[in-house]
């Protein structure tokens, strides 16, 4: 199986939907109270946003098996220059504002090398850090960031109102 990580094409849209789909039913299940609307479908109009916006990427995870390319692993990256007063964190950094491997592509160290490219991309662009929200009762997800050598730094909080 061969592997490699290249910036999203529009032709890939169903494959990250579905990809966000299952993200979504995954933190519907887990987290019913606190699960985001944004985990829905991306359209074209997303993409084209993404696109024109130098301070956001969308890298897939693609797997090639019998000379078929599959879309394993989907990252939406927001690079941050400037300070922003509920951050700490050193700039320019990278925000990793979704993380999905597909659920039949989980469990084989995918994932990690996903966010391996990912650190090494963002070291050799000169950013300083990377970020990433995970939600407390995803102890899935706690686990795999952590064995990636990433630290918890907060909790956030919330009342119901």
């Amino acid at each position: 199986m061969e592997k490699y990580i290249r910036k999203m094409k529009k032709e890939d849209l169903h494959d990250i939907s579905q990809l966000y789909r299952y993200q979504y039913e995954y933190h519907r299940k887990n987290v019913p109270d606190n699960t985001p609307v944004h985990y829905k479908d991306i359209t074209e109009e997303d993409f084209n946003n993404a696109e024109q916006d130098q301070n956001t990427l969308v890298l897939v995870l693609c797997i090639l098996e019998h000379g078929k390319e599959a879309i394993a692993g989907s990252a939406l990256i927001n690079i941050i220059h400037q300070e922003d007063n509920n951050i700490t964190a050193s700039f320019p950094y990278i925000y990793i504002d979704q993380f999905v491997i597909g659920e039949q592509y989980q469990n084989n160290q995918l994932g990690s090398y996903f966010l391996e490219y990912i650190k090494e991309m963002s070291s050799e662009h000169g950013y300083k850090e990377i970020l990433l929200d995970c939600w407390v009762e995803n102890k899935k997800g706690i686990e795999f960031y952590s064995k990636n050598d990433f630290t918890p730094i907060r909790q956030l909080f919330s009342h119901k109102l």
